[in-house]
């Protein structure tokens, strides 16, 4: 996801299970998404959202959660 691709992608999640086999959604926002889907929009103890850090030139410099 850039700039000019894939803008209209706001957030890719990803189901994963606890320690305890219950599942947790982890949502990795696209900071170039058009329109954006807000965090708040989707809270709960059991979901993690991430975002690059400023200044990232690729998606594997570490996620940071929001």
């Amino acid at each position: 996801m850039t700039a000019e691709v894939n803008t209209t992608i706001s957030a890719i999640g990803v189901l994963v299970k606890d320690e305890l086999d219950r599942p947790n959604l982890f949502v990795y926002h696209n900071r170039h998404a058009v329109n954006r889907l807000e965090p708040d929009w989707l809270r709960s103890s059991s979901v993690r959202h991430f975002k690059l850090p400023a200044g990232a030139s690729s998606s594997l410099e570490g996620w940071e959660d929001i």
